[in-house]
Formats: C-alpha cells, structure tokens, sequence
C-alpha cells in the first residue's frame, strides 16, 4: 500500500515566532499610544492579538500552499546542466603531445640564447 506523499509543512515554534513579530510589528502603533496613556490597554491588547492572529493565519495559508506544490516536486534522475561541458575521461596530456611541446621549447630557447 502506497502512502500518499505528505506536504512538508513549515515547523510551529517558527511561524509562532514570525506571527508574534509581524503581530507586534503591526500592533506598534496602538501598543505606543497605550503606553504613554493615550488609549486604553485593553484595546490595544485586543489589536495585538489580532494582528498576531491575522500574521498567523496568512503565514499559515502560505506554507500550506509552498508545501502542497513542494509535495507535487519528485526526486527524478539528475538533470545534466548543458552549459557545462561534458567532461572527458582521460584528460592526462599523452607522453607524445609531452615529446613534442619539450623538443619545441627547447629548439626555441637554442634560437633566442644561441
């Protein structure tokens, strides 16, 4: 029996973490007016939890949907980049192509210091 593949989903304690600080980046403005007295703590409470409700539920929305096509991604054969060049299986300079570059140098160092 085949298991059908799981979306891989974003770990919790994360997207708590990135919900509380997109919420209380969201929030600021009430929870600094609450703070020097000018509006009421509880209503600022009230925004906080909402925007972190709000921030969570899109972050949320979101990973399901990165992991539902993430789930849909299959492990195929790897794919052969074609910018790169193939590479060839004996790439050792032969002892002949040696022989020649050395007999060449040296009847060019004979010609310049001789």
């Amino acid at each position: 029996m085949s298991e059908a593949p799981q979306p891989k989903r974003i770990d919790p304690q994360l997207l708590y973490g990135l919900s509380l600080l997109g919420g209380l980046a969201l929030a600021w403005p009430s929870l600094a007016s609450a703070m020097r007295g000018e509006s009421d703590i509880i209503a600022a409470g009230i925004r906080l939890l909402a925007a972190i409700a709000a921030v969570w539920t899109g972050g949320f929305l979101l990973s399901a949907l990165i992991g539902g096509y993430a789930a849909g991604i299959t492990q195929g054969e790897a794919v052969q980049d074609v910018l790169l060049p193939q590479r060839v299986a004996n790439t050792a300079p032969s002892t002949e192509t040696s022989v020649a570059v050395g007999t060449a140098s040296s009847s060019e160092a004979e010609s310049v210091h001789g």
